[in-house]
């Protein structure tokens, strides 16, 4: 047989059959072992010794012999016995050793081809360790190596196992008549395993000849016990088989491959041997069936031939009949996973690709093959979430997709069609095309259910996820109902809209529903990946439904059930992963990339990629991945996606809305850090109006539908938490939008905030800071001058401990109200609370505290208050309620307006406490420090001690306190509080005290904290006693101003205006003005902050020239413009400056107006625009209405 064709003898069918099982494990159930002889080492290891070959039983037999004297016709296994009967067990092992060599010998290319065929188990009775190395080249499958029975529960299939022992690693080899008679019971797990390999398996052995002991012996082991519950045994090689032998053989369960007709030209036996294991091995390889999950799309490419190529132009001429046939195969033998693995979504878009270049313009095609076309190009976008499609695709679409018209494609294939055109409405542009598209194929859905079973759910779930879109919630909840297609898929898509309105106990139920079907239709369908894809999902969502319910028996979920046939989820989750950060990479990446050379750079922004490639937002994958398999960004506690959620997020192409909606879904928390960062005071502002009003909207309808769950639901934890998650999130979202509402609306959402407040559903510690934060940026987002119509009900709102306390800090004036009479008189007899021991009830006294520094109170109003909170005869000994108001409040209301014993006493309580570093005594200083101005100030001896005490080294010492640090205040913060005390004191030094002395220790402070801010203003009463230092306080001045710490910058600019307005010749600060109008000539914005009013100040003050107003006039407006919030990100650190650099620019602008008799357009174009601004800070800038 000179061409060795194997296909031709007699037991081809038995080796086609052998492959069946080796590689469609799967479909058969079981798998094949196989157990390799010595005769397969002889035939596959090499040395450099040519002369040398690995010995056979024969030849060890004719060895052993020899050496004892006797026949050669005696039993292997007796001459092996009489040699260790004679000479001893070790003289017979090293006999074994020197035979065998086994150092001097290397696998060769069979090894490799044995050992990367799927075999289950690779058992052998060989002594060497040929086996063992050659697997450590082998990456797949890799082996565990078992060379004793022990090993066996440490190592996993596939595992190479050394039945009889390793030379040089054993200490016991299996060769003589009584290791063989003992072995069963002295070997018994090996023996149990390989009777378990043989009952699972079928097996191959290869390297054995009919007679070799080893073959009947672990024959005759195995029937023994199993008789004829073990499956086919293939006895494989150049076995030269008579008939009698084969029929021997064949009744010991065996079935010969005899491929000695392939070799009977070859005269060296062994060769014989190596040509036949070879032939066998490489047909083995070549019988593969490819798995179902191993479905590739066609290359369209290899539809050409030479001649259908044009090599000058390189236009591909084949015809659409064939291409349209290759598309049709490949979604006919698709497996149906439900999210097509990454990599072949990658290789459906090269075919998409292609397939346009090959059909160039569909309309050429006639009428029956264009209709066929298009719906595999639709089968396929779906396949890898592509929806965009552009208006030509849409309108042939369109005109193919009712049944009611033929048009060469089934019914079914019709409605698909309309049902995808449905999809791109999602994500299309809002407009009347949108619409029309929407009623057509609504209506085809509806109408032509018989066509289709799951037409009718497919368009009841697309509507939820439109209202899921909008977050409208009670849509949702209407829809849901409807969700009821065949296909488990829908359970479990159901269930992942039942989290979505926080329904976790039901949604788990249809999980578990989902998951008892898919497993149980699994068992009967082991080869279906329709099922195994769904099961997978389920899988896991049960998995972690289970842990987020804290179920006793939690489904552990497991990868390597399902990475083989591709199935696994967390391969599509960690695919998303990759390629949100891939997107977001991109966009970092920096415009402008210098050059190595020198003045040279590359600008990114021009680089421009071509593809013929679909391109998928990452936005867009993420969303169809989990609509498609019911996957939920947060399920309960449970983040599956949140970070992937979050980082989308953060890509600049995506809608605010959409921002808003992930974020919605990534949050648990209204102090979150995807919240803060997703929606800064700086975003809100950069968001066209109609897009903020949206997620304003949208909040208050869900702030409604939350707040009735929680009145209508159950008594159950499960369902009480999630709504109190989406309330303090809507909330807060809510309250960030106020700063672009306008008066009317905020004043709607303050009273709204209040009765939320007042709801008992609400009171919970949890919606606390978002209903509070609602309460106050509502109010900011009013005019001050309006806060009075609010009054009332502020006053009127319930006196709750530790809950919300609302304030109006300017009440107007008073006008005649029974209502608002009634409300204060109550809040002033109640001052008291009686039920903690007449302690003063801070809630309402916060509240009639800026009634009383208003005036608002009438004179009996006011006397009660007083009689109330000092009580009768009140006798100025000690201030009372010391303990829970700072000593100062004392002087906003003191008895008999006899203001100076109150002082006298509040200068006992404060200045008479020792100087410490203790943050309350700080901020009590500071606090009373602030009301010099009413006469509370300390006396020199008090001011000397306390500067001498915070210049002084002293404070350092708290600098590294472990309390401190928890508590976040660190050295710095404490400077900053002396700095300002320092600032506060330095007036009210004795002029003696100015001294060159003491201006050297104020300056050696100011040395170690010239980042504090108020430090440097602390000098003015020391330049204002000597001109000596006057260098010195300008040096320091014009450091500070060129500073890169705003408020450093503050602080310099302050500098000059307090020492200014002590001089009655500017002279000496002449250069210092200067210096603030050229950091206004030259437009940069950092300090401009502090800088632009204190230059407001000095304009009204009369300090500056003509010049300096017309440098004001020609800057004023670029600066303006130049703060635009559009110009900025949060990561700019002018960021958090702008806003207050706008309202700097707004009041100059109009007090420069003021003084002037003739019109600026530039200036009073600022104030145009500000009135319309998107933050109200600078809307209401111009008349001085923001409440700060």
């Amino acid at each position: 047989m000179g061409e060795r064709d194997i296909t031709k003898i007699t037991d081809y069918p038995l080796i086609q059959k052998l492959a069946q099982s080796l590689w469609q494990r799967e479909t058969y159930g079981h798998g094949v072992a196989i157990m390799v002889g010595a005769g397969f080492s002889r035939s596959a290891a090499t040395t450099m010794d040519k002369s040398k070959a690995l010995p056979l039983w024969g030849n060890l037999a004719k060895k052993i012999a020899g050496e004892l004297g006797e026949s050669e016709q005696i039993d292997p296994l007796r001459l092996a016995q009489m040699y260790q009967d004679y000479f001893g067990k070790q003289q017979l092992y090293d006999l074994l050793k020197n035979e065998i060599d086994d150092e001097i010998w290397e696998p060769a290319e069979l090894y490799q081809q044995l050992l990367t065929l799927p075999w289950t188990e690779v058992l052998t009775t060989n002594w060497d360790t040929l086996l063992e190395r050659a697997a450590r080249n082998i990456h797949e499958p890799i082996y565990d190596i078992v060379s004793k029975q022990e090993d066996l529960a440490s190592c996993y299939s596939p595992r190479i196992v050394k039945l009889h022992g390793t030379i040089n690693i054993s200490n016991d080899l299996i060769f003589t008549q009584e290791d063989y008679r003992c072995y069963p019971q002295k070997y018994g797990i090996f023996v149990n395993f390989v009777r378990q390999v043989f009952v699972e398996n079928e097996l191959c052995l290869i390297g054995f000849s009919g007679d070799d002991p080893n073959f009947l012996q672990w024959i005759g082991w195995v029937r023994d016990n199993l008789q004829t519950n073990v499956r086919r045994i293939y006895l494989v090689g150049a076995l030269n088989l008579s008939s009698a032998k084969r029929k021997y053989l064949e009744s010991l369960n065996v079935a010969p491959i005899d491929l000695s007709p392939l070799v009977a030209d070859i005269d060296n036996r062994d060769l014989q041997h190596k040509i036949a294991i070879e032939l066998f091995l490489s047909k083995l390889s070549q019988l593969e069936v490819k798995k179902f999950w191993d479905w590739q799309p066609t290359s369209l490419y290899k539809l050409c031939n030479d001649d259908s190529i044009d090599m000058v132009s390189g236009k591909v001429d084949i015809a659409p009949e064939e291409i349209l046939s290759a598309l049709i195969k490949d979604r006919e033998s698709y497996p149906e996973w439900i999210i097509c693995p990454d990599s072949l979504r990658s290789r459906i878009n090269v075919q998409i690709s292609k397939l346009r270049v090959f059909i160039s313009d569909l309309s050429e095609l006639n009428e029956t093959t264009r209709s066929r076309v298009l719906y595999e190009l639709v089968w396929r976008c779906e396949i890898i979430f592509h929806y965009n499609m552009d208006k030509d695709f849409r309108t042939m679409l369109l005109a193919i997709c009712d049944p009611a018209s033929e048009s060469g494609i089934s019914k079914k294939q019709q409605l698909e069609i309309a049902l995808y055109l449905l999809k791109y409405t999602r994500l299309a542009e809002k407009n009347s095309e949108q619409q029309e598209i929407i009623s057509k194929t609504s209506k085809i859905l509806k109408e032509n259910s018989e066509y289709w079973s799951e037409s009718l759910v497919e368009l009841a779930y697309h509507q939820i996820l439109v209202a899921r879109d909008e977050l409208n919630y009670p849509l949702m909840e209407e829809l849901l109902d409807k969700i009821n297609g065949v296909d488990p898929i829908w359970k479990l898509r159901k269930a992942f809209i039942l989290s979505e309105i926080a329904l976790y106990e039901e949604s788990a139920n249809l999980i578990d529903k989902a998951y008892q079907e898919l497993v149980l239709s699994y068992r009967n369908n082991r080869n279906s990946i329709f099922i195994l894809s769904r099961l997978a999902w389920a899988h896991l969502l049960k998995s972690v439904a289970d842990k987020a319910l804290r179920k006793n028996n939690v489904l552990e979920f497991f990868s390597s059930k399902y990475s083989q046939q591709k199935c696994d989820p967390f391969d599509t989750i960690y695919f998303l992963r990759s390629e949100v950060s891939d997107y977001l990479e991109k966009q970092k990446k920096p415009m402008i990339e210098p050059s190595f050379e020198p003045g040279r750079f590359k600008d990114n922004s021009k680089k421009v990629h071509f593809t013929d490639l679909i391109k998928i937002h990452p936005a867009i994958l993420f969303d169809s991945v989990g609509n498609t398999v019911g996957l939920p960004i947060r399920w309960c506690d449970y983040a599956y996606t949140s970070n992937i959620a979050f980082d989308i997020a953060n890509l600049i192409d995506i809608s605010n809305w959409q921002r808003f909606f992930l974020l919605i879904h990534i949050t648990d928390d209204d102090k979150s850090e995807q919240l803060r960062k997703i929606f800064t005071r700086l975003k809100i502002a950069q968001m066209p109006y109609d897009e903020a009003d949206k997620i304003v909207q949208c909040c208050f309808n869900a702030i409604g539908y939350w707040t009735d769950k929680r009145i209508n639901i159950p008594n159950s934890k499960q369902q009480e938490e999630p709504t109190l998650v989406y309330l303090r999130v809507f909330i807060e979202i809510l309250a960030r939008f106020q700063v672009r509402l306008s008066p009317d609306d905020a004043k709607k959402y303050y009273s709204f905030a209040l009765e939320l407040a007042k709801d008992q559903h609400c009171i919970y510690l949890c919606l606390k800071n978002s209903i509070n934060n609602l309460l106050n940026y509502s109010l900011k987002s009013i005019p001050t001058a309006q806060h009075n119509e609010l009054l009332v009900d502020a006053l009127d709102f319930p006196n709750t401990n530790n809950w919300l306390n609302p304030v109006i800090h300017h009440p107007g004036e008073r006008k005649e109200d029974k209502e608002l009479d009634l409300t204060i008189d109550f809040l002033i007899n109640n001052v008291l609370n009686e039920k903690q021991n007449s302690k003063l009830n801070i809630q309402i006294l916060d509240r009639l505290l800026p009634l009383i520094e208003t005036g608002f109170l009438s004179e009996d109003e006011r006397s009660q208050l007083v009689s109330n909170i000092y009580g009768q005869n009140f006798d100025y000994k000690q201030l009372p309620y010391i303990n829970e108001v700072y000593p100062s409040f004392f002087l906003k209301i003191p008895p008999e307006e006899d203001t100076k014993q109150i002082c006298s006493l509040i200068q006992n309580e404060v200045f008479s406490e020792q100087p410490s570093d203790d943050l309350i005594f700080l901020n009590k200083l500071i606090n009373t420090l602030l009301y010099t101005k009413d006469g509370l100030i300390p006396s020199k001896k008090q001011a000397i001690d306390y500067f001498d005490y915070f210049t002084s080294c002293k404070h350092n010492k708290y600098s590294n306190d472990l309390g401190m640090i928890f508590m976040g205040i660190d050295s710095n913060t404490i400077a900053r509080y002396i700095c300002q005390i320092l600032y506060y004191l330095s007036p009210y030094l004795p002029k003696e005290f100015l001294n060159q002395n003491n201006f050297d220790k104020l300056y050696r402070f100011y040395l170690e904290n010239d980042a504090s801010p108020y430090i440097i203003r602390a000098f003015i009463p020391f330049v204002l006693i000597d001109a000596q230092w006057n260098e010195q306080i300008i040096t320091m001045i014009k450091k500070g101003l060129k500073s890169k710490v705003e408020l450093v910058v503050g602080d310099a600019a302050y500098a000059i205006l307090d020492w200014g307005s002590e001089l009655s010749d500017k002279t000496v600060i002449r250069p210092l003005i200067d210096k603030l109008i050229y950091r206004v000539e030259s437009a940069r914005l950092i300090g401009l902050i502090n800088i632009l009013p204190v230059i407001n100040e000095m304009l009204n003050k009369d300090w500056l020239t003509k010049q300096d107003i017309n440098v004001l006039i020609e800057n004023l407006p670029e600066i303006y413009t130049d703060s635009s919030y559009i110009n900025f990100n949060d990561e700019d650190s002018e960021a958090i400056t702008i806003s207050g650099i706008r309202v700097a620019c707004v009041k100059l602008a109009r007090d420069i107006l003021k003084r002037s008799s003739a019109p600026i357009p530039e200036l009073q174009n600022i104030l145009e625009e500000a009135r319309n601004d998107a933050l109200p800070e600078v809307r209401f800038a111009e008349l001085d209405e923001y409440f700060e």
